[in-house]
């Protein structure tokens, strides 16, 4: 059993390339290679100091974008964790 909080997300095993705002993550359990934009680069680099719930993340990105947390946001990151899934860069800790 883990210690993350119902809902949680986490990366799969990465490798990154960065160039200016170009983002290339290597997934090395599928052995994909996928372009992402900055933000999903945030969003992944955060999730992994520590898994995170879309609330927890919504809440670290406003404060690093400067803006307020609201339900759009929320609905944003909702929206971009589904994806990042679906492309096996992270995965969904549920308890």
């Amino acid at each position: 059993m883990n210690d993350f909080p119902a809902d949680a997300w986490a990366p799969h095993s990465l490798l990154w390339k960065t160039w200016g705002d170009e983002v290339l993550v290597y997934n090395q359990d599928s052995g994909m290679t996928h372009q992402i934009t900055p933000i999903a680069a945030r969003v992944i680099h955060a999730l992994e100091r520590q898994p995170a719930t879309v609330a927890q993340l919504s809440e670290d990105l406003a404060r690093e974008l400067d803006v307020e947390v609201d339900a759009e946001l929320c609905h944003q990151v909702a929206s971009l964790l589904e994806n990042l899934n679906h492309l096996g860069l992270i995965r969904r800790f549920s308890k």
